[in-house]
């Protein structure tokens, strides 16, 4: 009767666990001092878009639950199996493993802890794991938004001179490259007679006026203000039929008179060739100097610095 007693008592908790193990938010899983997958609960089945197959021979988890290293086509490496390490007694956390399925590919953080038997023995490991699909996306929006202008959609300074140092080695090997600094004649007076509202919506059509004018493949960002920059990688296009095309494309959006005020740019052009040895800090400079005689030549056309008016 003692024994049934114990035997029940057995049972019972095993009942629970199971059902606490259930209960769990987190993916759990479980594999044997044999290297079989031994236990797994409803929503590590979920995740991983199949049950236990406890008649699997050792050394088959990597052919039947298809995890790989984030982010590439390798799969998970055996030796840093979370689940297979934690039989040699370590106790570890990744957190650069997906799940794959023909359906979803699904990031994941792991923790992975021994389980030792009453003789001090591993008899089995544990991996418990959170889908972590939302940080990740968290996280690439504050990288981008770390990297774009948010009124623009462009890139920022921050994000145009961690690219553009990298392109203008590779543009070098191509040929000539052009750097553009533009500026937005008369931001401050469309601000001041018009509205804050109105001169952001100029800041955001210039932006849209440089897409139209430049190759998806170069560099544009707005450095601040009414500040723009472009690295033309590599282009076959010369400055002055870049400039043309830039304004060309002004002309046409001011012929449409959807506005009281003009836009007008101010631009500056520094060529980059195979010999330079200037830094991407004083090729801005060069071209910002540039930018700048052009602007003060555009004031003395349109006196007071004024975006010109439609009659």
């Amino acid at each position: 009767r003692a024994r049934r007693l114990a035997e029940f008592k057995v049972r019972e908790s095993e009942q629970f666990l199971i059902q606490l193990l259930e209960a769990t938010p987190v993916g759990i899983f479980v594999v044997s001092a044999d290297r079989k997958p031994f236990y797994a609960n409803l929503l590590a089945q979920q995740m991983l878009g199949r049950g236990i197959s406890p008649e699997a021979a050792a050394g088959q988890l990597e052919d039947i639950y298809q995890v790989y290293l984030a982010g590439t086509d390798q799969p998970y490496p055996s030796d840093r199996r979370p689940v297979l390490r934690a039989l040699q007694g370590e106790k570890l956390m990744v957190e650069d493993m997906e799940i794959r399925r023909p359906d979803v590919t699904i990031p994941v953080q792991v923790w992975a802890a021994p389980i030792f038997d009453s003789d001090g023995r591993v008899g089995y490991s544990l991996a418990a794991f959170i889908d972590i699909t939302e940080r990740k996306r968290t996280e690439e929006l504050l990288r981008e938004l770390s990297l774009t202008d948010d009124l623009t959609g462009l890139r920022n300074r921050r994000g145009f001179m961690l690219v553009a140092e990298q392109q203008l080695a590779y543009g070098k090997r191509l040929g000539e490259s052009l750097l553009v600094y533009l500026d937005l004649d008369g931001l401050k007076q469309i601000n001041d007679n018009y509205g804050h509202e109105q001169g952001s919506a100029a800041i955001i059509k210039t932006a849209e006026i440089m897409r139209q004018t430049f190759r998806t493949s170069d560099i544009m960002a707005r450095l601040g203000g009414d500040e723009f920059v472009v690295l033309a990688v590599g282009t076959t296009s010369g400055s002055e039929g870049l400039i043309a095309r830039l304004q060309a494309n002004l002309a046409k959006y001011n012929e449409q008179g959807h506005h009281a005020y003009q836009l007008r740019v101010s631009v500056g052009v520094e060529a980059v060739d195979s010999q330079s040895t200037a830094t991407l800090e004083e090729l801005l400079a060069r071209a910002d100097q540039r930018m700048y005689e052009q602007k003060r030549k555009n004031k003395e056309q349109l006196p007071g610095g004024l975006p010109g008016r439609h009659k």
